[in-house]
């Protein structure tokens, strides 16, 4: 059972249905979906508890690491934000309420009471995944042309299909797809340690979470996954999403084909999250 405030409980795996009861009534945020959250926990520090039956997050900021409270729901949400902007300042921890769904301030009574700003770096990319599989228009040329440039050279080489997670020979693949990833982009190891921590964690309990899988092989090497997830009201949200750019085009055909897999499925519009 999650606590009530100001008792707060680790996220652990036991509180996913319980936690998707409640997200489940809102838009589909990046930063509240149970996997998301779950796997970028890394070093197991995020908190969660109910206050005034509103979903209350404290966890780390994704660049400094410093903690600040977060929340979600429609209820009292005057008398929530001020509670938890008192508590932070009892305990010497950032005021600043952060990762606010845009859900929550359109329940505010008295905006006009708080300082209320939009963070763009934090805004989730929603596309459209009809317009991601026909690729049609415009705006999609260069797209297309890329992914006509990549199936020309390598369509007789290259099979694309869902990927096993419970083989640990997969699994391993996507690790090294990640490595092959990083190094096409020049990543320090710094820079993916987070990233790659969280992945291993998704795929070490993989079987707790509904996630679905795409690969493409070239000369029957792994060169480029995604990991996503089907959620609700026509929702899809890729976790992870990595490809050897040496493959020219590579990308966006796994976008599309990734776009494919969700349309066939019902899903009318995809979660890319933040890119900070």
């Amino acid at each position: 059972m999650i606590p009530l405030f100001p008792h707060f409980t680790p996220l652990a795996l036991e509180l996913k249905d319980e936690i998707q009861a409640i997200t489940a009534h809102y838009p589909s945020y990046s930063d509240y979906g149970f996997t998301s959250m779950w796997s970028y926990d890394t070093e197991s520090s995020a908190r969660i508890c109910l206050l005034n039956q509103n979903l209350v997050l404290r966890y780390g900021d994704y660049i400094t690491g410093d903690y600040f409270y977060s929340f979600l729901g429609a209820a009292e949400i005057d008398a929530t934000a001020k509670t938890l902007i008192a508590y932070a300042a009892e305990h010497k921890m950032d005021t600043t309420l952060k990762l606010i769904p845009q859900i929550v301030i359109d329940h505010f009574k008295h905006p006009e009471h708080f300082v209320i700003s939009e963070d763009r770096d934090n805004f989730d990319y929603i596309l459209s995944v009809p317009e991601l599989v026909a690729m049609h228009g415009p705006h999609y040329q260069n797209k297309r042309n890329l992914v006509r440039r990549f199936l020309r050279a390598y369509e007789h080489e290259m099979k694309t299909k869902p990927l096993e997670l419970s083989d640990a020979t997969v699994r391993d693949e996507i690790i090294q797809t990640f490595h092959d990833w990083a190094a096409s982009r020049n990543k320090s190891s710094e820079e993916i340690a987070v990233e790659l921590e969280a992945i291993k964690r998704m795929l070490n309990d993989h079987d707790k979470f509904d996630l679905n899988t795409i690969g493409i092989f070239i000369n029957n090497r792994l060169r480029g996954f995604s990991i996503f997830e089907f959620v609700h009201d026509g929702h899809g949200v890729v976790h992870y999403e990595k490809a050897d750019v040496g493959f020219e085009g590579i990308f966006y055909y796994l976008k599309q084909q990734a776009a494919v897999a969700m349309h066939s499925n019902g899903v009318s519009h995809l979660n890319y999250m933040q890119d900070l």
